[in-house]
């Protein structure tokens, strides 16, 4: 991810790649998402129906899908999800990271 919307970035400036999109295809984004969702504290039994859930307000908003086995959305490929976290959980859920989400530990704690 970016840390600025408009300065220079190391891997992918918003403002350069946001109409076409970006993304890994070697992450299962399935298994990330059921982890972040785990690490927030979702029940084991409710993950999965948890992931679904939003694998399906993605698609019901026209968002791509096809990171998760479903279509690609909409002709725009390029989203911006900006996400608040809160202060104290930020090194639990996130880290550091150079281009295609190898970490940096030279920026951790990101706190």
């Amino acid at each position: 991810g970016s840390t600025a919307l408009a300065t220079p970035d190391p891997e992918a400036t918003p403002k350069d790649i946001f109409i076409s999109g970006y993304s890994c295809s070697d992450v299962d984004f399935t298994e990330k998402l059921k982890s972040l969702i785990s690490t927030l504290g979702v029940e084991d039994s409710r993950i999965k129906p948890v992931v679904k859930e939003i694998i399906s307000l993605c698609a019901k908003y026209n968002l791509s899908t096809s990171s998760f086995g479903g279509s690609h959305g909409s002709s725009h490929t390029g989203h911006l999800l900006q996400i608040f976290i809160a202060r104290d959980l930020i090194d639990t859920i996130a880290y550091p990271a150079l281009p295609f989400g190898h970490h940096d530990a030279s920026r951790h704690p990101l706190s």
